[in-house]
C-alpha cells in the first residue's frame, strides 16, 4: 500500500498484502516489521507530527480495526 513520509522526511511507514506494516529509514535502508495481523490488510496509518510515533488501524476478529500507537524510540 501506498508509503507515508514522516514529516521529517527521513522515515517511510508502509503496508503490504501479507497484513504487515513496516517503516523504512530511508539513510540507513533498515526496514522494520511493526506487526502482523491475520485478521485483514492495514491500510490506515500515519505519523506523529514529531515523526517518533505511527498510528495504525488493525483489523480485529470481530471486523472492526483497534487504533494502536507503534514508538520508534522503544520498538514497540
Amino acid at each position: 500500500f501506498a508509503p507515508t513520509w514522516s514529516p521529517d522526511s527521513k522515515k517511510l511507514v508502509f503496508a503490504d498484502k501479507g497484513h504487515t506494516i513496516w517503516w523504512l529509514d530511508v539513510e540507513t535502508k533498515k526496514l522494520t516489521k511493526i506487526e502482523q495481523t491475520p485478521h485483514g490488510e492495514i491500510t490506515n496509518y500515519n505519523w506523529s507530527p514529531d515523526s517518533q510515533w505511527i498510528a495504525f488501524g488493525r483489523p480485529e476478529e470481530n471486523g472492526f480495526s483497534t487504533v494502536q500507537l507503534y514508538s520508534l524510540a522503544q520498538a514497540k
